[in-house]
């Protein structure tokens, strides 16, 4: 899921909330529970005793070195139960993009609805939120599925979800500039491919994006 926060609602004091709530995994479990509750509805020969899971890595940067609240989710495309003929999987069916648009229209509900409880948004603004287009800044995203015997395509995907904030390969430094370049991995809207940071500059984009002490940026769900 991911928060828009280049429109100010989530900037400001918005933001700082936004961090905190991350931190606690407040957002990520509320985010996870409705996603894995549809899996479940999509496993229809389960018994009710099937346990599914998945893991979500909290990100808090972009590829420009900004900040960019987000997560990365691994979850199991279907559900575990144990039967008389030992454990047996499940496969979700009927997974339709469809689907996945009502997942994402649930998880914004619910963080609006509890944006308002914490009066971090007014009604008119919870109203307003429920009207914008291109989902309204959450944007869900699943169309990557690894096979179940592909394990370089598995450690892939999770090396790309727990990747540092920044390539060090990509971060060099330019001595008759006296400046920081890193070079983006894609080219943006603009054309721009690199940043060019003093070392302040670096550093006070680093501080932003380093996680507080002690935080837990994986979110793991089993039940």
């Amino acid at each position: 899921m991911v928060l828009d926060t280049k429109n100010g609602l989530f900037k400001n004091s918005y933001h700082g909330w936004v961090y905190n709530y991350y931190r606690r995994d407040t957002l990520a479990q509320s985010s996870l529970h409705i996603t894995l509750g549809h899996l479940r509805e999509h496993c229809p020969d389960a018994p009710l005793t099937a346990k599914y899971g998945g893991i979500t890595y909290i990100h808090r940067f972009g590829s420009m070195l900004n900040a960019h609240l987000h997560y990365h989710s691994c979850l199991i495309d279907g559900v575990f139960a144990q039967t008389e003929n030992g454990l047996q999987f499940y496969e979700t069916v009927g997974l339709t993009q469809k689907v996945i648009q009502t997942v994402q229209e649930t998880i914004r509900k619910r963080v609006l609805r509890l944006f308002f409880r914490r009066d971090l948004l007014s009604s008119d603004e919870s109203e307003q939120m429920q009207t914008w287009e291109n989902g309204g800044g959450f944007s869900l995203h699943a169309l990557i599925r690894i096979a179940a015997h592909d394990r370089k395509g598995l450690e892939r995907l999770f090396r790309y979800c727990g990747r540092p904030i920044y390539a060090g390969e990509r971060l060099s430094w330019l001595e008759k500039d006296e400046r920081l370049i890193y070079r983006l991995s894609k080219p943006q809207h603009d054309g721009q491919t690199v940043l060019r940071l003093t070392p302040m500059e670096f550093l006070d984009r680093m501080a932003v994006l380093i996680p507080p002490r002690s935080s837990s940026q994986l979110c793991q769900r089993d039940e």
